[in-house]
């Protein structure tokens, strides 16, 4: 077995074994790894590439979002082709990845709104159907957002009311909407998408809300984020949002124009964000590598686990692939109160967490428990993990010599 191969696998035993950071809460507090980042890629990335000589593909892959159902992990991902159009690969362990299909939404008809092509997909499960809300756009249409349905999430059938969401009538969104990011919380869908004023065509986070998943009510307050909440001035501001819910706490994954890096954010109601001081993952500083630009990411809180699928952009020839990280996420285990916001009022719910019990399967970190009243990082534990990867590191390079 190669020494790249095997130190993957020993740092995914390392990540479900030593406590690097997952128990379920309510504040998640991100630990942070040399770097300056919150998360650990996967050595061994990519994790999906695009299909052999599969002509949807020919520029590469791109924008996920990864679900799990049944057991597996359902990963819909964005063809970069001349058309854009959406596939889906299954993996037991969200690392090893089989194509299943490579177009399972393709463009729209001549005519329609999303003709141009469709891409950046959301998935959820409503409890009796499938949700997939996309990007499409034609050419004489701006980016806007789209709904398909299906029950077996092979067959997709459009919704014939498209688009659901479109631009305005306010500036934060009036260019285009893209990027949707959408979860259920029982009775509400909401969702959290990406637009784009006229100056300068700047990103914004905007949010939107509704009974049914197709009929939606942009918020009052929006845009929710935008480059003032960020410390790096940005002409581009941030965009692609991709939102976790970790019990009463929404964990939101962001790319950041201002330092090209994936940024994070945290809210208790969806609307009011507080950016995190470090990030989930940095741009390397070389021309060379395949992990230059880190975007479009894909959070999926998975039982104790908070993994991050990303596309990874490179600087050089190369088309773009999908890559794995694992974050590093520390909550307290209390019983505390809350307060959470919805568009119509404001209520005070008391939670008691639950206690955690310690799982050693790939997809499950193990969780570290508390009865501190703040949140707390094991130091101890985590150094550790850095001085191993480190050796691990030295061990690929003299293998390689």
């Amino acid at each position: 077995m190669k020494a790249t191969a095997v130190a993957g696998l020993l740092l995914v035993a390392i990540l479900t074994g030593a406590g690097l950071g997952i128990s379920v809460g309510q504040s998640p507090t991100l630990g942070q790894t040399p770097g300056n980042e919150s998360c650990i890629r996967y050595p061994n990335n990519p994790v999906f590439v695009a299909p052999k000589n599969d002509t949807a593909a020919q520029n590469g892959v791109s924008s996920t979002s990864v679900i799990q159902w049944q057991g597996r992990y359902y990963m819909f991902y964005t063809n970069d082709g001349n058309v854009s159009s959406i596939g889906l690969a299954t993996s037991l362990d969200g690392v090893n990845w089989t194509n299943v299909e490579s177009q399972v939404l393709g463009a729209g008809g001549a005519g329609s709104w999303d003709s141009g092509g469709v891409y950046q997909p959301s998935v959820i499960w409503n409890g009796s159907e499938f949700l997939m809300y996309y990007s499409g756009y034609s050419s004489k249409t701006p980016a806007e957002i789209g709904l398909a349905v299906s029950h077996d999430l092979m067959n997709w059938t459009r919704y014939s009311g498209n688009p659901i969401v479109a631009p305005g009538p306010e500036a934060y969104d009036s260019v285009s909407l893209t990027h949707a990011s959408v979860i259920y919380d029982p009775p509400t869908y909401k969702m959290w998408y990406g637009g784009r004023f006229p100056v300068n065509y700047t990103h914004t986070i905007d949010y939107a809300t509704s009974i049914d998943g197709i009929h939606w009510t942009k918020n009052a307050a929006n845009p929710v984020l935008t480059v003032r909440d960020f410390n790096i001035p940005s002409l581009t501001g941030p965009s692609q949002p991709s939102v976790a819910k970790i019990n009463s706490t929404y964990l939101m994954a962001i790319y950041y124009g201002g330092d090209a890096d994936l940024d994070y954010a945290s809210s208790l109601d969806g609307i009011h964000w507080t950016v995190g001081p470090t990030h989930f993952l940095v741009s390397p500083n070389n021309t060379v590598s395949l992990d230059a630009t880190p975007s479009y990411p894909s959070l999926l809180s998975s039982g104790t686990s908070l993994l991050l699928w990303y596309t990874r952009l490179p600087n050089n020839a190369s088309q773009p692939t999908i890559g794995l990280a694992f974050c590093s996420l520390v909550v307290v285990e209390n019983t505390t109160t809350t307060k959470t916001s919805t568009l119509n009022e404001i209520q005070t719910s008391t939670i008691s967490l639950p206690r955690a019990t310690t799982t050693t399967s790939f997809s499950t970190i193990a969780i570290t428990e508390t009865s501190s009243s703040a949140p707390v990082f094991e130091g101890t534990t985590f150094a550790a993990v850095v001085v191993i990867v480190a050796l691990l590191y030295l061990l690929v390079r003299k293998q390689s010599k």
